[in-house]
């Protein structure tokens, strides 16, 4: 049969290459983002490259309510009755998220990168709930442990992740698979000649892992897998010395 994929945040960077790599697989996609231009040009792109139905729905995590992110998902639905993934890449930061200045951007942050993807997985979760399928999210490193930068970034991106695996735990006699990856640093714009502590990671290649593992009941996972290590260490490390570390 037939498989179709949402991808939200599909302009750029992961959601971009996941787009790339989905249809590679001849699975029908739905894009979306703020930028509908650029996802016009994708779709198209697709289309003749892969002989696949790409369509492009618009969306604006900044400005969601309930009742228009569940207009959102019957809309993706309606025009791809056969969607069974989908993959929630989205996410803003702010180079300003510090310190005490953290609190005047949690609202903003907390509307983009937790309530808005929050009120799409719960109206996702309301059409796939009985089907084989999965809902993946991307929530981050940062989310490791608190420290002074990101802060507000930080806190959307753990919150999304309670939420998400507390859904997983509700849908777990489902075959609803819900999947959060902690995702390490990743070649973009904003990391392009910056001198970073780890190393980072390509879109592509962090877009084969979510495909390879859509059919999986993973839960938590952290891509690249060398994070999980340094998770572990990150947690534990005293505080005399983490109070000392700066990435």
């Amino acid at each position: 049969m037939k498989q179709a994929a949402i991808i939200i945040g599909a302009s750029s960077g992961l959601g971009r290459a996941l787009a790339e790599a989905i249809a590679h697989t001849g699975t029908d996609v739905i894009m979306s983002a703020r930028a509908e231009q650029e996802l016009q040009i994708l779709a198209t792109h697709l289309r003749i490259r892969y002989q696949i139905q790409a369509e492009v729905i618009p969306l604006d995590l900044a400005t969601l309510t309930t009742a228009t992110a569940k207009n959102y998902v019957d809309q993706c639905f309606q025009k791809m009755p056969h969607c069974s993934q989908v993959y929630i890449t989205a996410g803003i930061i702010d180079e300003l998220d510090k310190g005490t200045e953290a609190v005047d951007y949690l609202p903003k942050l907390m509307q983009v990168n937790c309530m808005g993807i929050s009120y799409v997985m719960n109206a996702c979760c309301q059409w796939l709930q009985n089907r084989s399928a999965n809902i993946t999210l991307i929530s981050s490193i940062a989310a490791i442990r608190p420290r002074g930068s990101n802060i507000a970034y930080s806190a959307s991106k753990i919150a999304l992740e309670y939420m998400a695996l507390g859904l997983r735990h509700h849908f777990a006699q489902s075959p609803l698979r819900i999947q959060v990856y902690r995702a390490g640093y990743m070649e973009t714009a904003l990391s392009r000649g910056k001198k970073l502590l780890f190393p980072v990671a390509k879109p592509e290649r962090v877009a084969h892992v979510l495909i390879k593992n859509r059919h999986k009941d993973t839960g938590l996972v952290y891509v690249p897998v060398f994070w999980l290590p340094l998770s572990w260490v990150l947690q534990y490390l005293p505080w005399f010395i983490f109070k000392k570390l700066k990435f």
